[in-house]
């Protein structure tokens, strides 16, 4: 960890849990372990009263793994404020009011930014009052970060070879909402701020199975896992590739070295055509041997990272990943939330629209348009949208959960209509492998914090 880091944040790892073994487990420890759990239960159902702010309802939380006395053997251990420990379930069931009674959630990585003029604020006073002012909405970003930490930590330990993409997705999906306390697929106040990207191979981004998808994760197979969390709006949007063919190795480094490129070269009036000139002399450095074959690793030109705005996943300016990728007056700003995200690839190293799209954003302002809408089934999928969703990303898979399962028509109306925007699979050509990696950051008066970044990964 460089210098000018702070520790990395309380949270999950992505190294798999050491298991008490049941047999090392005596019947008054068990007992213990049992009236922790219970306690720890009836903590997440009384939240509201006790000042926790999350609405989910533990009961409907999925179950963990369990020994043959119905005990759930906590896996994970949290440190809310000195002298408190807090426990989560393998898989994660407990909410985050639970693990936070006090809501004060993990920060993420502080950097300071790299310019001369810019790299003192981190101890000016004024600065430093400017960046109080942040935290309640900082706080906020911080939550769904630490669910998100969660999430991945728990899909980086079950998403296998054999696994069936449908199941895998329908269930990291639905750790997540208990996580934030999601009722249902409404995720307007906090949940899922999109799909789970699961885009395989030569496939980089917006791959999301549909309804019918009987797809399996093979072992030869390249997934870059996509997830979006949010609360009130202010969204976390990191990646990450999970690879079982050690041949690819590299191609994975060449995306997390890309991203963190970008990340360093990150601050108020960095100029965005040289963060994508960086990243792309980063990426391109690589090269990847598979089969006897060498293979030159490519930036996915016209693929990139990007603003986000609350409840927008895509808003403001793109960050290129490519060289001479934007306009050479664009800068980045102050108390913007980035994206910033890269793709190494073994292909052309540009992308294009697949079939069978999966995910979906209604058009900001298309809520205001309802009354105009003359097809009612298409109404009332546009009125169901807005009320669980609002302009942030969802599938096909969701509508289905949520009770729309004849949505064909009504959703082939809202897109031909100008109400929602299809966003289709992006792929490279077909013989090629992909990677991708990601992480949200946020630019302070004293400094950026990399709000996404967890001890799954070692900053370079």
């Amino acid at each position: 960890m460089d210098s000018d880091q702070s520790p990395q944040p309380s949270g999950v790892g992505a190294s798999e849990p050491q298991n008490p073994p049941e047999a090392k487990l005596s019947t008054s420890q068990k007992k213990r372990l049992k009236q922790k759990l219970a306690k720890q239960a009836k903590a997440a159902t009384d939240g509201d009263e006790n000042g926790g702010d999350d609405k989910s309802d533990p009961s409907q939380a999925p179950t963990g793994p369990v020994m043959k006395d119905g005990i759930t053997l906590p896996k994970l251990e949290y440190h809310d404020m000195p002298g408190q420990k807090f426990f989560q379930t393998f898989p994660p069931t407990l909410p985050m009011t639970t693990l936070f009674p006090k809501k004060k959630y993990p920060r993420g990585v502080d950097l300071l930014y790299p310019d001369e003029g810019t790299i003192h604020w981190s101890t000016n006073t004024q600065k430093i009052q400017m960046a109080q002012l942040l935290e309640p909405t900082l706080n906020d970003f911080r939550k769904a970060a630490e669910a998100h930490r969660q999430m991945r930590a728990y899909a980086r330990q079950t998403l296998k070879p054999g696994v069936k993409i449908w199941d895998w997705c329908c269930d990291l999906e639905a750790r997540g909402r208990a996580l934030l306390g999601t009722t249902g697929v409404n995720h307007s106040e906090a949940g899922l701020a999109f799909p789970t990207g699961v885009s395989l191979n030569n496939c980089a981004a917006h791959y999301t199975p549909n309804p019918g998808d009987e797809r399996v994760y093979q072992d030869g197979d390249i997934v870059k896992v996509d997830i979006g969390t949010h609360v009130k709006g202010h969204i976390i949007d990191s990646a990450f590739t999970i690879s079982f063919n050690p041949d690819y190795d590299t191609l994975v480094r060449a995306s997390f070295e890309g991203t963190w490129a970008g990340i360093k070269a990150a601050g108020p009036d960095a100029r965005l055509v040289e963060i994508g000139n960086i990243i792309d002399e980063t990426i391109s450095s690589f090269e990847v041997e598979v089969g006897g074959k060498v293979k030159k690793v490519k930036p996915v030109a016209n693929l990139s990272g990007h603003g986000l705005g609350d409840y927008l996943v895509h808003s403001g300016v793109s960050i290129p990943i490519a060289r001479n990728g934007c306009d050479p007056s664009l800068k980045m700003e102050e108390g913007n939330v980035y994206a910033v995200e890269t793709f190494a690839s073994t292909g052309k190293g540009r992308i294009h629209d697949a079939p069978d799209c999966s995910h979906y954003m209604m058009i900001p302002g298309a809520d205001a348009r309802i009354e105009q809408i003359r097809n009612q089934k298409a109404k009332e999928l546009l009125r169901f949208i807005v009320r669980n969703f609002k302009t942030l990303a969802w599938c096909r898979r969701w509508l289905d959960v949520g009770g729309e399962k004849q949505h064909a028509l009504a959703l082939k109306y809202l897109t031909d209509q100008g109400f929602v925007e299809p966003y289709p699979p992006l792929c490279d050509q077909e013989s090629s492998m992909v990677t991708q990696h990601e992480h949200t950051i946020y630019l302070k008066p004293t400094g950026k914090e990399v709000l996404s970044v967890g001890p799954d990964e070692q900053i370079p």
